[in-house]
């Protein structure tokens, strides 16, 4: 059986998704991985494809909550397109119509795709993540989902450097969590994750070898260093995280050249699209 791989554009990996939980996100990639390329604009999936994507067994009453909760979730995800001359505020989908009968039972989804999400799903030009749809799945906590696909992006330079902030942001951490400390973001948040994605045994494992991260702090000033001195306890601010895992093998010459004129292709074409979020 041919591995089954997901592939979409780096930016995509810019989209707050960790609302949604771990199983709803095996179902959205799933989705993406089958409609890839397919040269649709609308796609349907039957009650019995939806449950192949789960591997638990459901009712079909409890895929219709699933189905319901993932639709409201994924329709949330509203977001910023910057173009030459255009600003556009769109979706992932432009429709999502869950269909079910009078006994509240699935009977099937249908979605059409938004013409600027089709464009992160199958213009990549060198510009994109990919990873197997098993090795995805397999993973329990939503967290390291979320880390794992950033990672995977970063896979040649085995180096991911992102701001604090944005890093709370891309995990839903303030949406998740009441509250939250830094330390529990530490302790129950990333140290969790950074340990299931080298537990030895798992199908990832080998993808982040010495997997380990970082923190990095705002620089203090002398009116602030007095302050902070003055106190028993003044914690500097977590400015960025590094994370850092050996680097997968670099492609060949003949592949890296390919790359670089796909990049060339896109700056000259000017469609280099910047994304930005809008939570609705």
């Amino acid at each position: 059986m041919s591995k089954q791989i997901v592939k979409y554009h780096n930016n995509f990996n810019r989209l707050a998704l960790n609302e949604l939980s771990s199983l709803e996100q095996n179902v959205l990639f799933e989705i993406l991985y089958r409609i890839k390329e397919q040269g649709e604009k609308k796609f349907k999936f039957t009650t019995e494809q939806i449950a192949a994507m789960i591997d638990k067994n459901m009712t079909n009453r409890e895929l219709l909550n699933l189905a319901t909760s993932l639709g409201k979730k994924v329709l949330g995800v509203c977001y910023i397109v910057i173009e030459p001359n255009a600003t556009k505020y769109t979706m992932l989908f432009d429709q999502l119509i869950i269909k079910d009968d009078e006994n509240g039972n699935l009977i099937d989804i249908e979605l059409s795709l938004s013409r600027s999400f089709e464009y992160l799903l199958n213009n990549l030009f060198g510009n994109f993540t990919s990873f197997e749809l098993l090795e995805f799945k397999s993973i329990q906590s939503k967290y390291a989902k979320t880390i794992y696909r950033n990672l995977k992006e970063h896979k040649i330079t085995g180096v991911w450097e992102v701001e604090w902030q944005e890093l709370l942001r891309l995990l839903c951490v303030e949406k998740n969590i009441k509250n939250p400390t830094t330390q529990y973001i530490h302790n129950y948040i990333l140290k969790p994750a950074i340990k299931e994605l080298t537990t030895s045994g798992n199908l990832f494992q080998q993808s982040f070898q010495n997997l380990t991260y970082k923190k990095t702090y705002k620089a203090i000033d002398r009116e602030q260093r007095l302050k902070k001195d003055s106190t028993k306890r003044g914690g500097r601010k977590i400015d960025k995280i590094i994370f850092t895992f050996t680097p997968e093998k670099m492609p060949e010459k003949s592949d890296r050249a390919i790359l670089h004129n796909a990049k060339a292709k896109i700056q000259s074409r000017g469609k280099n699209v910047i994304m930005q979020i809008r939570d609705k």
